[in-house]
C-alpha cells in the first residue's frame, strides 16, 4: 500500500513510513500528522479568475481587485473663462494574501499607503487662485477619492 500527502504536508518533524506490514489482527496504527499547505499570493501576481486550488476549490479573494486599490485625487482649476484644466492624481494601495491549498480560504497581509504628492496651482499673470496650493496628503484602502476644484479670479 503507498501512502501519498499530495494535497497537504507532513507537519514538521513527521514523515510517511517507507513500508507497513498488516497481520492478521493487532496492528498498530500508523499516525502521521499533516497540515495544509499554504501559498503566498504577492499583489504583483494576483490569481486569475478562474483559477483553483489542487484540491480544485475555488479561490475567491486573491484576484486583482482584492489585492490592489487605485484611488485618485482630482484637482480642477478653472480660469474666470469658464475653462477648467484638470489635473488627476493616482495613489495605489496593495496587500498580499494567503491561500490555503486544501480549502481555498484566503487571509490577508495589511494595506499598504500611499500618498497624493503636493500641488501648487500655477501662476497666471492677472488672476488670483482661491487656493494656492494643496498639500501632500497619506491615502489608505479607507481614503475617499477626492475631487478639489480651484477657481482663479482677476486681481
Amino acid at each position: 500500500m503507498l501512502l501519498k500527502a499530495s494535497k497537504n504536508k507532513e507537519a514538521d518533524n513527521q514523515t510517511l513510513p517507507t513500508s507497513y506490514t498488516f497481520k492478521a489482527s493487532d496492528n498498530e496504527p500508523v499516525v502521521v500528522h499533516l497540515v495544509h499547505i499554504k501559498k503566498t499570493i504577492e499583489h504583483t501576481n494576483p490569481v486569475p479568475a478562474a483559477d483553483k486550488t489542487p484540491t480544485d476549490k475555488p479561490i475567491d479573494g486573491a484576484h486583482e481587485d482584492d489585492l490592489n486599490k487605485t484611488i485618485t485625487r482630482t484637482i480642477n482649476v478653472t480660469d474666470p473663462e469658464g475653462t477648467t484644466k484638470k489635473t488627476d492624481q493616482t495613489a495605489t494601495v496593495y496587500r498580499n494574501a494567503v491561500v490555503d491549498e486544501v480549502t481555498g480560504e484566503v487571509t490577508y497581509g495589511d494595506w499598504s499607503t500611499g500618498n497624493w504628492g503636493s500641488f501648487t496651482t500655477p501662476a497666471i499673470a492677472g488672476y488670483t487662485p482661491t487656493i494656492s496650493s494643496v498639500a501632500t496628503k497619506p491615502v489608505t484602502v479607507g481614503t475617499d477619492p477626492e475631487i478639489i476644484k480651484h477657481y482663479l479670479h482677476t486681481k
